[in-house]
């Protein structure tokens, strides 16, 4: 589910039960699934919903697993993995990401 205001970049893949709130801005080449093992998540039907915050800045190539919340205004660096919840209005990278500060 999309909010108002959300836009998507070219070759950004958005897989399963992902929602997210107003004025999302999503880079291109980035990935957001509802799962951690794409292949063996499919056949065991394991999924986790994802959630991302209300004007949350996502860049480019950028990877989101399963069960993490993403908090209203976070901003995620180029690409950076996000394997664990971000506070709301972390402004966060790397691989898996670090949380440089808070807006």
């Amino acid at each position: 589910m999309f909010g108002d205001g959300f836009y998507r970049n070219a070759f950004a893949d958005v897989e399963g039960s992902v929602r997210f709130g107003r004025n999302v801005l999503l880079g291109p080449k980035l990935v957001i699934w509802d799962r951690c093992d794409p292949a063996g998540a499919v056949e065991r039907g394991a999924r986790s919903p994802v959630w991302i915050g209300e004007g949350v800045r996502m860049a480019a190539s950028s990877i989101v697993w399963g069960s993490v919340t993403i908090g209203s205004g976070s901003v995620v660096g180029a690409g950076s993995g996000v394997p664990a919840n971000l506070a709301p209005g972390s402004v966060a990278v790397g691989n898996p990401t670090r949380v440089l500060r808070q807006r």
